[in-house]
């Protein structure tokens, strides 16, 4: 689905500033506040704002809805025509006695990290969006949140553990100093969602006597590599034994914990 109806412009009110650089002042993180806060922080912060017209907000969203990742971005289509069933969406967004008519703009990556990149730069130097969204894997959100970092526009990331985004950004997750300056995501750690099967093999193993050896296969991705990582680490039922095949290029290899 692409909605690319509508262009959006970062030309500066004279003496102002222009809206990109407002939501770039106030940070990504402002954004995650709601529709309604961002557009309140961007209208608050712009010469001439009191006038009865304001500008469009664009935003972009890069995701993959083909290729071997489409399953992820299946749900986002009909999320967008929801969001655009709204009366906000269709009307614009009344903040402070204006009205901000939103538009938003679908991106397919077609499952590339390199067409994702492409398509970020793409988004925030020729159409001009103000707020980027990524979502779904690090194969999509890295490569966009590299871009975002770089060229100073808000991105906020999700359905992605955070340890490979952080990475990604320069940070180590043992040590996690790094704050980005652009982007933000919300989404789980792969340590968490290892931990969500524990009690699901302890009830398996009360109802059918298992021997408690529990085995685990990850392909060769990044959200596979720093799985695999953690669920070595990660705690483990009492006498459970951990059989992990990990991800290498020239083939699988056992590691029995």
């Amino acid at each position: 689905m692409s909605d690319q109806t509508g262009q959006s412009s970062s030309i500066s009110q004279p003496g102002g500033v222009s809206r990109r650089n407002m939501l770039r002042a106030v940070g990504a993180g402002a954004a995650v506040v709601g529709g309604g806060g961002l557009l309140q922080a961007c209208s608050s912060g712009i010469k001439g704002s009191s006038s009865s017209s304001a500008k469009a907000i664009t935003i972009g969203w890069i995701h993959p809805l083909t290729g071997a990742l489409a399953g992820f971005g299946a749900p986002d289509n009909w999320v967008i025509s929801k969001i655009k069933q709204t009366t906000p969406y269709k009307s614009g967004f009344k903040i402070g006695g204006k009205t901000y008519p939103v538009t938003i703009k679908s991106y397919d990556t077609q499952s590339s990290p390199t067409r994702a990149g492409d398509l970020a730069k793409t988004a925030i130097l020729s159409d001009n969006v103000d707020l980027l969204l990524a979502s779904s894997t690090p194969e999509t959100v890295n490569a966009v949140a590299s871009q975002a970092e770089s060229l100073g526009t808000p991105l906020i990331c999700a359905n992605i553990p955070w340890e490979p985004w952080y990475i990604n950004l320069g940070g180590n997750p043992e040590k996690p100093t790094l704050k980005p300056k652009y982007v933000v995501m919300y989404f789980l750690g792969a340590e968490h969602l290892i931990k969500c099967f524990i009690p699901m093999w302890d009830r398996i193993h009360s109802q059918l006597h298992t021997n408690k050896v529990v085995a685990a296969a990850f392909p060769t991705t990044q959200t596979a590599t720093r799985s695999a990582r953690c669920s070595r680490r990660s705690p483990r039922p009492l006498a459970t034994r951990w059989c992990c095949r990990r991800p290498t290029r020239t083939g699988p290899r056992t590691i029995r914990r």
